[in-house]
């Protein structure tokens, strides 16, 4: 397209640089401004009318923008109207809406000329021009223009009550653009921050949030959502470099989605150390947890990983349940890793208390300050395993609805609260940490107590600022968009995140990238059956009657019957334990199982115990 470009009206005595002389990159987007619209025009008249127009000549003002167009053909202008049936009035409205402005007015020359003209406001100022920093993969000329006049409309919409705004950058993000706005000189920011409604219905979306004042920009921060939303993939993100790298230095690495400026966020656990995550949704909660969980499972083998799940749903974990070799919890599988109605969270926390406690006790006797310090020397040969020492794993627990755990009766939920506050005040130290989720954000469930030991929190969106001040201490989560939009508030700052999505067409490769780590694989149907296989395969596994042997003496030894211990002893999985423990059971030596605590040892004299395991396994002892 072929045209002669005119402007008219630039200031030649501007003083700064930036109004003396545009940089390239404004005046490319100028020049993309200025094409697009002449596009629009032209397949308007096309497309709706059958009428072929040719640019001939563009015009451009401090307000203003004229494109002179020609018509082929005998045609004149004045017949346009007359062809078409309709008027200038409603062809002016009908291109407004096109290119997204207020106004068009069509101006016809000499009745037989073949000319006209087209002129339509300038939502931008040549002088005063703002950047557009596009974040996104996939850049178009129109959203610019879109953010324009978002940027005219907040503008507008603050002049109408005396407040005098400047924009000076527009950054897109993935689901959101961030406006930032220089106050004039005599605006208080207190002023601004009560017309987000206003803004809003300006700009015809369901809300906005306003960042009063940016920290270390000195300007004001708009938060309006994106037309054109992009999805964050869970894949990408492990894929990432940054992810790559985490999992070199950081022990416990989660990502779980993108900041609106498209840079992933990544984290350690074992620095945050818990993490609460709360809010409203059909899927917020569910999509973050399995982003955690994914992650930790995707950099830590089963090894250095255990997951401790507590769900009273039943069903929010059963995707793992070939992955048993990553969970403590004293059941044979997923499905009985889940609070039900026999077994209470109380025993689950009281269990994990006891943990803790135990690997303290270890830490002691090995003069170290924490798990990484023990685990590292245990490497280094500085502690060795014929001494009993052996590498702890770290233990991640996942509670899925605090909510349900809170509100029972009022001596049970309070014992809920004690166990999970004292947890997250000492656990850290020996490499257990805890992932609280729930979508009752009331003061009953998330208490002071609570709220004061988890640092890190993570806020989907809710319906008001009370609800908001619970979770983050700010009244901003009432303002997300939801659909994944979430407050990641660490450090007492808080971050706009977009939370990742796993894809069924992208489990595949992520179950490659679990299996790299040495795990069994995730929604795999066969992998189950693979496994007991190769386990009926295996001629030098120990059978049941010998491990039953070397227990019984070990418990009879050391006088302790705890399961932790004894499966840290042994390196078995938590079933076999528990089936031996019922054995030993039978046999007298141990009493009947109370809960969480230690069976009771009924034969404590090393004598009597070889006579009663030459009773009971004659034909497995040597003698």
């Amino acid at each position: 397209m072929e045209y002669t470009i005119k402007r008219q009206g630039v200031k030649a005595n501007a003083t700064s640089d930036q109004h003396r002389e545009k940089s390239h990159e404004q005046q490319s987007w100028e020049n993309d401004f200025l094409n697009y619209n002449a596009q629009v025009i032209t397949e308007h008249f096309s497309t709706n009318y059958g009428i072929e127009v040719r640019l001939v000549e563009l015009s451009t003002s401090p307000s203003l923008i004229f494109y002179k167009l020609d018509l082929g053909g005998d045609m004149k202008a004045s017949d346009i109207a007359k062809l078409i049936e309709v008027e200038f009035l409603e062809l002016e409205s009908c291109l407004a809406m096109e290119l997204r402005v207020p106004n068009v007015h069509i101006w016809t020359q000499l009745e037989d000329s073949k000319v006209f003209s087209v002129e339509i406001p300038k939502l931008y100022c040549e002088e005063n021009p703002f950047l557009i920093d596009d974040r996104r993969k996939e850049k178009t000329i129109e959203e610019k223009i879109l953010t324009y006049h978002k940027a005219q409309k907040i503008v507008d919409e603050l002049a109408k009550f005396n407040i005098e705004v400047f924009v000076t950058k527009a950054t897109i993000g993935l689901t959101i653009t961030l406006f930032e706005l220089k106050l004039g000189s005599e605006v208080c920011i207190s002023k601004i921050s009560n017309f987000d409604d206003d803004i809003a219905m300006a700009l015809k979306v369901g809300t906005v949030r306003i960042i009063a004042p940016l920290s270390e920009c000195g300007t004001v921060g708009i938060e309006v959502a994106n037309e054109r939303r992009e999805e964050v993939s869970m894949l990408t993100m492990l894929q990432s470099a940054e992810f790559l790298q985490a999992k070199k230095n950081m022990q416990l690495p989660i990502v779980i989605g993108k900041t609106f400026t498209n840079e992933n966020l990544i984290f350690d656990l074992t620095k945050t150390p818990h993490l609460l995550i709360a809010g409203y949704g059909i899927w917020n909660k569910s999509c973050c947890l399995h982003s955690l969980i994914t992650s930790l499972l995707c950099s830590n083998s089963f090894e250095e990983l255990q997951l401790f799940p507590i769900d009273s749903n039943l069903t929010k974990f059963l995707s793992y349940e070939d992955l048993s070799m990553h969970f403590i919890d004293p059941a044979e599988n997923i499905g009985d890793m889940t609070i039900s109605y026999k077994e209470t969270a109380v025993t689950k926390l009281k269990y994990l208390y006891k943990e803790m406690e135990e690997r303290y006790q270890i830490l002691n006797e090995a003069a170290m300050r924490n798990i990484q310090a023990y685990n590292k020397a245990i490497k280094e040969g500085l502690l060795k395993e014929e001494d009993g020492y052996k590498t702890l794993p770290y233990i991640v627990v996942l509670i899925e609805e605090l909510a349900d755990l809170m509100i029972r009766e009022p001596k049970e939920s309070q014992e809920v609260e004690v166990l999970i506050t004292r947890l997250a005040q000492k656990a850290r130290a020996v490499g257990i940490h805890l992932i609280v989720a729930t979508q009752r954000t009331s003061s009953d469930v998330i208490t002071d107590l609570i709220k004061a030991n988890f640092p890190s929190r993570i806020a989907f969106r809710v319906y008001s600022q009370i609800d908001s001040r619970t979770i983050i201490d700010s009244g901003d989560a009432n303002q997300l968009i939801g659909q994944g939009a979430m407050l990641y508030y660490s450090e007492h700052k808080l971050e706009r995140v977009q939370c990742a999505m796993s894809y069924y067409s992208d489990l595949a490769e992520i179950q490659s990238m679990i299996e790299k780590q040495g795990n069994s694989l995730i929604y795999h149907p066969s992998a189950k059956a693979i496994e007991e296989k190769t386990v009926e395969q295996e001629s030098e596994e120990p059978s049941y009657d010998n491990l039953s042997i070397d227990i019984a003496r070990s418990i009879v030894k050391t006088k302790d019957s705890s399961l932790a211990n004894i499966q840290r002893r042994f390196k078995l999985p938590y079933r076999i334990i528990q089936n031996i423990m019922k054995i030993l059971e039978v046999c007298g030596i141990l009493g009947r199982e109370q809960g969480a605590k230690p069976r009771e040892i009924l034969v404590e004299d090393n004598l009597k115990i070889e006579e009663v395991l030459k009773e009971w396994f004659a034909d497995d002892l040597p003698f």
